[in-house]
């Protein structure tokens, strides 16, 4: 008799209480069953992208564009100010970025909450089930909106 590990991940419903009463009716023991709920981690938000971790999202994008505008700005209005277009186009290349910066900043603040779902759970099943049952199991898991199924063959 062979034994297979499926492996597959759900959010946490009522449909996943269903599932794992019609994979029980469906010949696999309570024993053969694990769950485990997975807590949600924070967004981690960095200031740079790097090679190793590029999510899309840096806080310096808005203030670049922001820092070169105030700067043009700057230089353009300076020519005809009494400090001249070198000081002016500083002075709006650091109010551009600091303006950018906190623009950016705010807006993702208040556009995370309600992105996150913190009361979304995530809950990976592990069965061990017989080869027989394999194939029958995974449809079971498939109609019930599975995340991603993964399985281990012995």
């Amino acid at each position: 008799m062979k034994l297979n590990y499926l492996i597959t991940t759900f959010t946490y419903s009522t449909s996943l209480e269903l599932l794992l009463t019609e994979i029980e009716k469906a010949g696999v023991h309570q024993t053969q069953i694990m769950a485990i709920p997975m807590e949600r981690l924070g967004e981690f938000q960095t200031l740079f992208d790097t090679d190793l971790s590029d999510d899309q999202k840096s806080l310096l994008d808005l203030a670049g564009v922001f820092g070169a505008v105030f700067m043009l700005l700057g230089v353009i209005y300076g020519l005809s100010l009494f400090w001249g277009p070198v000081i002016w186009g500083s002075i709006g290349l650091i109010f551009g970025m600091i303006s950018g910066f906190s623009v950016e900043y705010l807006y993702k603040k208040k556009r995370k909450e309600p992105f996150l779902k913190k009361h979304e759970k995530e809950v990976v099943i592990i069965l061990h089930i017989e080869d027989s049952l394999t194939e029958r199991v995974k449809k079971i898991i498939q109609s019930h909106g599975a995340k991603g199924i993964g399985t281990v063959k012995k």
